[in-house]
């Protein structure tokens, strides 16, 4: 068998995952609604964002499809039958997250940050990362009311847990997707940091249930 068609699956595995990345949930809501995000707090087209805008319920349709499509690029491989599938599953996932954070059309490269797509790959991988990961999330908002802290402290929780429960086949793999998406994450919050850092983050104080 030639090269070619062993490495095409997993290439083309790889390339709808990015391009699904791609298509935010937050645009896809903000069409719906009629929002213009680039007007709306940070303009990250995300689920906090369209939950400023719109309340939870948009969000959660946000927070679901964007967490969804990270499952979603995680089971390709396996769905395709790609050979050497744990490889190609990392790929897939690292491309998806690529895709959200810097998408291929529609936003001249400025993307998501990638917190939600992240949670879904780690529900693909490893259930018991996803649940620390939503366990410090809560813990930490409900404590600071900061979203971008929670979600910083839950997504480095959540690596290590990944890495220390994988199988011993896949620990290196698991260090190597974990740490990588997680850096993604961690540079696409960098402004946030600096918010932070100074003081001048934005805090959720209520819950709103429809939009300003």
């Amino acid at each position: 068998m030639s090269a070619l068609p062993v490495l095409l699956l997993p290439l083309l595995a790889v390339g709808l995952s990015y391009g699904l990345g791609g298509v935010l949930g937050a645009d896809l809501v903000a069409r719906w609604r009629g929002l213009d995000l680039r007007r709306i707090g940070s303009g990250n087209p995300g689920a906090t964002n369209v939950y400023r805008a719109a309340g939870i319920l948009p969000a959660l349709v946000v927070l679901l499809w964007d967490a969804g499509k990270g499952w979603v690029a995680v089971r390709l491989p396996l769905w395709m039958d790609c050979e050497h599938a744990a490889l190609v599953t990392s790929a897939c996932a690292l491309a998806v997250l690529l895709g959200h954070v810097h998408p291929p059309w529609g936003r001249r490269a400025r993307g998501g940050k990638g917190v939600a797509t992240f949670l879904g790959i780690l529900l693909a991988f490893a259930p018991m990362a996803a649940a620390v990961f939503a366990l410090v999330w809560a813990v930490v908002f409900a404590a600071r009311r900061y979203v971008s802290l929670a979600s910083l402290l839950a997504g480095a929780a959540a690596v290590v847990v990944w890495g220390e429960l994988a199988k011993p086949g896949d620990v290196l793999l698991a260090w190597v997707t974990g740490v990588l998406a997680y850096a993604l994450v961690l540079w696409r919050h960098r402004e946030n940091i600096h918010r932070l850092y100074t003081g001048q983050e934005h805090r959720v104080t209520r819950l709103r249930t429809d939009g300003r």
